[in-house]
């Protein structure tokens, strides 16, 4: 993840990577576009992340978000 959301002059050719943090970022937006209460950020800085990987740390917590984006994901 230190890599991920540094800046780089380089542009990647190809097509897009799949990884964790556009995996999230398409599950939070998904949830945000059917229940506008959700309330977790989408990835754009290293601290998104670290705010995400903070809620993981508490179980009851991250159920309830786990819960919430598989729920509409069916």
């Amino acid at each position: 993840m230190k890599f991920y959301f540094e800046e780089s002059e380089k542009k990647f050719r190809g097509r897009p990577r799949e990884s964790i943090v556009t995996t999230l970022n398409k599950d939070i937006n998904r949830a945000k576009s059917i229940n506008r209460d959700f309330s977790m950020p989408t990835l754009r800085r290293k601290e998104d992340f670290k705010y995400i990987r903070s809620l993981a740390q508490d179980r009851n917590a991250w159920r309830e978000y786990s819960g919430v984006i598989c729920y509409l994901r069916q």
